[in-house]
């Protein structure tokens, strides 16, 4: 099958680019893997970026929020300033926390 065949049929059943199509499998598996917990090099490659740069400007430009962002929220760890994740410190013994509903 030619290439401009193959285009047409596939944009014709799926209603979107295979460009398209494969950008957004890509960044699915990758959220399932931030989800995970999994380091972000390893994730890049893993749904074949080349450069962690390309993958954080296609994941922000479609989701709106940092591959790292993403993951401390989904994984309940804390994004410090140096881009690190890390769980949140225990409570100091003594230190009561209180909660306002």
């Amino acid at each position: 099958m030619r290439q401009r065949t193959f285009y047409r049929k596939f944009s014709s059943a799926v209603s979107e680019s295979p460009a398209s199509y494969l950008k957004k499998v890509r960044l699915s598996r990758a959220r399932e893997l931030l989800q995970a917990g999994m380091p972000l090099k390893q994730i890049t490659r893993l749904v074949s970026y080349r450069s962690e740069t390309a993958f954080r400007t296609a994941f922000a430009a479609k989701l709106e929020t940092t591959p790292s962002e993403f993951q401390a929220l989904h994984t309940g760890n804390v994004v410090r300033h140096t881009g690190h994740s890390t769980a949140p410190p225990p409570p100091r013994p003594g230190l009561r926390m209180r909660c306002y509903s």
